[in-house]
């Protein structure tokens, strides 16, 4: 039946007819009586998150396992939380962000005690708590207008919750209702209860054995973004360049340096970083201070530095870096040492993987057929790859890396997995204009390994034509 057919069908019945149906339907299926609820619950009142709480419980209880949700469960025991969620989103679309939060923060909770409770492997239960506090987060910043004094309950209500137990370990969740917070307050006195809590969330970081920058970088941008608002830029700037050893603010006093052209400071503040990183040995932020040592040597015309620069990124693998080096040389000079220059990439590429797919990138976008036929040879494992580019220039050199190859595989194979692997690489032979070779070859190892039936089936279904 359409769905226009069932409308009609429906308005043609007395009230009592329907009520006798909804009730039946509800009675008999339980997401009908999920909807059904929803749709009734009153939002605002302390009753309607009872009712809430209710309904994503009995999702959970409905696939759980003497109290625990098995991971295949996972996603079918959240139904009432989704469903609650949308309550939240109507309650948000209606303007009433109090209620919704309200709602929210019923959802987190409940999903906060999931995690404990199943095998939250594919992510369902992390990510419905990321909805959730996506959602807070998106209220606040659409909240302008919001009556002052629901950002005030708003405010006390979110920094309440970041202080739960729930958040403790979950630096991300909890920085979020703390941006969160942010964006409600209006009065300095909020301001200050929100600096303190930061303050204190921060000291008991600092106590943990086991501590990444990760909280100390985002609550010093979060308090940058507070006092630009409330205090105007120049004290946000001022407790920028107090604070430095943020990644962030040291890339924006960088940024600065080099749009004023005071190359001097831009380089020194690189230096600086540079040096604090190193004798910590977060070696990624030492690279990237590196890095921007280019943008000074390009904008001083420093040649030179630039050149030593770019090379040792180059054989790290780095194009960008290898179209720097290409620039900073003069043309003789490049051509003049460019063979060289690949020599050392080839090098590098023995222990460095970026390095050689950028010298994989550069052979064959320069149609470097001998290289990349020697690269191939010292990495058989790549003829599969890489054969289409030398089928022309190298057929029968090719052609005898194959048989190599495949005689290798075949005499390492042990499984019916492993002898459609050496059969596959035969098929690739055959594409590459070698069935002559083929043929021979699977005749061999006919004679060679005729007591393993299982090759032989997978040798009888390679087609030479």
């Amino acid at each position: 039946m359409t769905k226009k057919g069932l409308e009609e069908l429906l308005a043609s019945l007395a009230k009592e007819e329907l009520v006798q149906l909804l009730a039946g339907l509800a009675e008999q299926y339980d997401e009908v009586n999920k909807d059904l609820s929803l749709r009734f619950v009153e939002t605002g009142s302390k009753e309607s998150l009872k009712q809430y709480k209710a309904i994503i419980k009995a999702s959970i209880k409905q696939y759980s396992d003497r109290g625990f949700v098995f991971y295949r469960n996972v996603y079918r025991a959240l139904t009432g939380a989704r469903k609650v969620m949308e309550a939240a989103d109507a309650a948000t679309a209606k303007g009433q962000h109090l209620a919704a939060a309200e709602i929210v923060l019923c959802v987190l909770h409940e999903m906060c005690d999931l995690l404990q409770k199943s095998d939250d492997s594919g992510g369902d239960v992390g990510g419905m708590i990321k909805e959730g506090l996506r959602h807070l987060l998106t209220s606040a910043e659409q909240g302008g207008s919001v009556d002052t004094k629901i950002r005030a309950s708003l405010f006390a209500m979110t920094l309440k919750e970041a202080k739960h137990s729930n958040w403790d370990g979950w630096n991300e969740w909890r920085l979020s209702l703390m941006r969160t917070a942010s964006l409600w307050m209006d009065s300095p006195k909020e301001k200050d209860q929100w600096w303190s809590q930061l303050d204190a969330f921060e000291a008991e970081e600092q106590t943990k054995e086991y501590r990444s920058s990760f909280f100390t970088e985002e609550a010093s941008q979060l308090r940058y973004e507070v006092l630009a608002r409330f205090d105007g830029p120049e004290q946000a700037n001022r407790y920028m360049e107090e604070h430095l050893e943020i990644q962030a603010f040291r890339d924006i006093a960088i940024e600065k340096a080099i749009l004023e052209e005071r190359y001097g400071d831009a380089l020194s503040l690189i230096e600086q970083g540079e040096l604090g990183d190193r004798e910590r040995r977060h070696w990624g932020l030492v690279s990237h201070w590196e890095k921007k040592r280019a943008i000074i040597y390009e904008a001083t015309g420093d040649r030179e530095a630039l050149k030593a620069l770019a090379k040792k990124y180059t054989l790290e693998g780095e194009y960008e870096f290898f179209l720097k080096l290409k620039e900073a040389t003069g043309a003789l000079e490049w051509e003049a040492n460019y063979e060289a220059l690949l020599d050392e990439i080839e090098e590098a590429a023995q222990s460095d993987w970026e390095a050689g797919s950028l010298y994989k990138k550069l052979i064959i976008e320069e149609k470097r057929n001998d290289r990349l036929l020697r690269y191939v040879e010292k990495n058989p494992h790549l003829l599969t790859h890489y054969y289409v580019h030398l089928v022309d220039s190298h057929p029968e050199e090719l052609h005898m890396l194959f048989v190599k190859q495949i005689t290798h595989e075949a005499k390492v194979s042990e499984n019916r997995k492993e002898y459609r692997k050496v059969c596959d690489i035969i098929r690739h032979l055959i594409k590459a204009g070698g069935r002559e070779h083929a043929e021979g070859l699977i005749q061999s190892l006919r004679e060679a390994y005729k007591k393993r039936i299982a090759f032989l089936d997978e040798l009888d279904k390679i087609k030479l034509n």
